[in-house]
Order: C-alpha cells, then structure tokens, then sequence
C-alpha cells in the first residue's frame, strides 16, 4: 500500500499515483470475483479472490505494456517504411545486382537497430513490470498481515477475554 499523507490522505508522487490506483482496480475486481463466487454458491476466500484479481490486473497490465512495446516498433519502423517506398522505384529500373550491392550496404544498419533498440525496449518494460510486481506483493502482504491482527483481534473480542485481559485492553485503546 503506498504511504499516504496522514493530513489529506492522497499519493505524494506519481509511483505513489500508481500504485494506489491499482490496489483500487484489484480491490474493484477481487469484489466482483467475490460477489460472482457467492452467487455462484462457489467456496473460496476473499485472499483467493483478491490473488485472482491482482493476477487478472497483471495480465492487463502487461497486456498494455505489450501494446506498447509493439507501438515503440511500429514507430521504429516508419522510416525504413518511407525508405523502402522511397527506393522501391528505382528498384523496378536497377538491375538485380546493383540492387544486392545497396541492400548489402544498408543492412547492417538494419541489424544495428534489431540488435539495440528492440532488447533494450524489452529490458524496459521488463525492469518496469517487475517493480510493479514487487510493490504489489508487498501491499498484498501488509494487507495480510492487518487482516490477520484484525482477524486475531476480533477473535479475543467474541471470546470474551477482553474483560480480563487488561493489557488487551490497553493495547486496544492505544489503537484508537
């Protein structure tokens, strides 16, 4: 969960941005997998649910990533595009031998691009879908974690240990 200012409850920073709005959209989708489930009659629990959601968020995330990756190719490849139009009907007048000789000019060119851009665009989104992978499963353990003590807590409440336990009690009204 990213730190959120204590006095107006919003992200300081774009990462912060980010994050928040996805914990939102896996919370949206873990309560439609719930809702689904439940009136299905389906067994489940709601840590099942919300591992399915961040899943299903991920594989959309990485969908856009993909569409990305593939718009930062088209974009690449555009002028070589306006090359081959360009060239092409000079093509129709050179003989076939000079025209090996200009594609074997211009080829390394090509493999120079194949070789750097497209790994390095790749290594992109790779790196920036790992880090979000890695703050994701750190809020869903926090979330755990509060939802364990939450879980323990009410718990000590139905049993009614609270009236004589006192540092119980103690713990409880510092947390209020």
């Amino acid at each position: 969960m990213p730190r959120l200012n204590p006095w107006n409850n919003k992200p300081q920073n774009q990462k912060q941005i980010a994050q928040h709005t996805t914990d939102i959209k896996i919370r949206e989708k873990a309560y439609q997998i719930w809702l689904d489930r439940h009136a299905r009659g389906m067994p489940g629990t709601s840590e099942s649910d919300w591992l399915k959601a961040k899943r299903l968020i991920e594989q959309e995330q990485a969908g856009k990533s993909l569409r990305r990756i593939q718009r930062v190719l088209s974009w690449l490849n555009q002028p070589l595009i306006g090359i081959d139009r360009t060239i092409e009907p000079w093509a129709n007048s050179l003989d076939k031998a000079n025209l090996v000789r200009i594609s074997e000019k211009i080829s390394p060119l090509f493999e120079v691009i194949g070789v750097i851009v497209i790994p390095l665009a790749i290594l992109y989104f790779t790196q920036t879908s790992e880090a979000s992978k890695e703050r994701q499963e750190k809020a869903v353990r926090a979330q755990s974690a509060v939802q364990n003590y939450l879980n323990q807590l009410s718990a000590t409440l139905r049993e009614g240990e609270l009236e004589s336990n006192e540092r119980l009690k103690t713990v409880i009204r510092a947390s209020n």
